[in-house]
């Protein structure tokens, strides 16, 4: 894949890798898909859970939980932020009555694990008829040493980042539900410049994979 230079306000979109996503027949589950990009393979189950606490028939305690194992270890932290921005995707009343589980087994990731969470547990979701307020798309943008901007990068472009975003976006309504800077030794809010194109970067991309989830999913679906 090659790096794109973003500049002025003419971002592109077309170095995102695309994917594929094929329903696993699982009478156990919600829904069950197998994803691919590129080298990034992934079984993605949804279960549904009924509600017994009434403690937890409560916005505030019910979410979204999760579950990843195989090639990938998550941190709690990464866990919990994909958990509550997963959690967004739920209207209140179906979250009172079920509890949402999403386990993914990678089998081998080179990409950002934040980002595979965000997009495969919003197609796992969709293919399992879960209610859903909207879409989710999560992609990062990095800089390297000599200056080049990468949009969703691989795992060993990720190493070689100085500093970057983060963003998750909803589809239709199009608004920021996620904002982080990755890693790096370069905080990109000391140049404003270049986190200026790193965020209009990642929301241009943000922007064309949300297209992509949906063409795929619909494609999927017939």
């Amino acid at each position: 894949m090659s790096t794109p230079t973003a500049q002025g306000a003419d971002y592109p979109t077309q170095h995102i890798r695309t994917f594929s996503i094929k329903s696993i027949p699982d009478s156990a589950t919600l829904a069950s898909i197998y994803y691919e990009s590129g080298l990034t393979k992934v079984l993605c189950r949804v279960r549904g859970e009924m509600t017994k606490d009434p403690l937890l028939s409560t916005r505030k305690n019910c979410k979204v939980k999760i579950d990843v194992g195989g090639d990938a270890t998550a941190s709690q932290t990464i866990t919990n932020k994909a958990e509550n921005v997963l959690s967004q995707l739920i209207p209140p009343e179906t979250m009172e009555k079920m509890q949402i589980l999403i386990n993914y087994e990678v089998i081998s990731l080179d990409s950002s694990l934040p980002d595979l969470l965000i997009n495969v547990g919003t197609l796992a979701l969709a293919s399992g008829e879960v209610p859903m307020r909207d879409t989710l798309s999560s992609i990062t943008c990095i800089t390297t040493g000599d200056g080049k901007l990468i949009l969703d990068p691989t795992k060993e472009q990720l190493a070689t980042s100085v500093g970057g975003v983060r963003l998750a976006m909803s589809t239709q309504k199009e608004k920021l539900v996620d904002f982080e800077f990755t890693g790096g030794v370069v905080d990109p809010s000391n140049q404003p410049e270049r986190l200026k194109d790193m965020i209009g970067l990642a929301t241009s991309g943000c922007k064309a994979l949300s297209d992509k989830i949906i063409a795929d999913f619909v494609s999927e679906q017939k």
